[in-house]
């Protein structure tokens, strides 16, 4: 998977290691055809969290984890 992530600008400088869970959130959110606004409404945060998320400029809190799982309706290990 790591070799068919793109990366969005080439500052890669505050970027997060690729093929975690950064990039799982875009494949699973981009593979149910759902937009970021979409995502965040179903996981209580805002497109913009989503969106630096996945651009790997945030890293998420153990919350964000859980409630963006939740909203693809995946089970976090604790």
């Amino acid at each position: 998977m790591r070799h068919m992530v793109k990366e969005r600008t080439s500052d890669s400088s505050h970027r997060f290691p690729e093929g975690n869970f950064s990039h799982l959130v875009r494949t699973f959110r981009e593979s149910n055809n759902w937009t970021e606004a979409r995502l965040a409404m179903l996981a209580g945060m805002t497109a913009a969290d989503i969106q630096a998320i996945e651009a790997g400029t945030r890293k998420p809190t153990p919350t964000e984890i859980e409630d963006i799982s939740r909203a693809f309706h995946l089970v976090v290990p604790k």
